[in-house]
């Protein structure tokens, strides 16, 4: 995705859009974190989900501000629907999250352009141009990543403290509000 936003394959960048579904939080995988996932100080699938598209948002367009925001929360105090829009540097990126019940588990992350439009769906299946890969492994490139971090490499394409930084001051001005 990264690669067609900047390789101009989508043309000029109108705006991005972030849709995450959950059946329920914490999901019943993480029962046995359940005990920080659930609560407000720590866990929500704002801080455990949300956080990677939001990383992957300023990958993208840069940084910026939250332009409008709604939260619901459950009796527990965590989020249970999220809806903002992020005004980025480069692009608007509207999200529309939930815990929304009888659901299957789901996130889209699309991308708009004036040439048409790329989806990172499923965390790791590209649609564009009417095909969508099979689902991706990142565990190569990541670990090849650490290992150039750990060289003293700049390119090693992980994330640095300073975005990190803005993630997290991002999704938790979402949470304070």
């Amino acid at each position: 995705l990264v690669e067609l936003v900047r390789g101009g394959e989508l043309g000029a960048i109108e705006r991005a859009t972030l849709r995450l579904r959950f059946a329920r939080w914490p999901r019943d995988w993480q029962a046995a974190a359940s005990g920080w996932l659930a609560g407000p100080d720590e866990g929500g699938f704002t801080r455990e989900v949300m956080s990677h598209f939001v990383f992957l948002a300023h990958r993208l367009f840069g940084e910026g501000g939250i332009e409008d925001l709604q939260v619901e929360r459950g009796p527990g105090g965590t989020e249970t629907r999220v809806q903002a829009r992020l005004r980025l540097d480069r692009a608007t990126v509207t999200v529309d999250a939930a815990v929304a019940g009888e659901v299957a588990d789901d996130n889209c992350f699309e991308v708009f352009g004036s040439r048409g439009s790329a989806a990172l769906s499923g965390w790791s299946r590209l649609e564009f141009a009417g095909t969508t890969s099979e689902p991706a492994n990142a565990a190569p490139a990541t670990l090849d990543g650490v290992a150039a971090m750990l060289e003293g490499r700049s390119d090693h394409g992980l994330a640095s403290v300073d975005e990190a930084l803005a993630v997290v001051r991002c999704v938790e001005a979402m949470l304070r509000r």
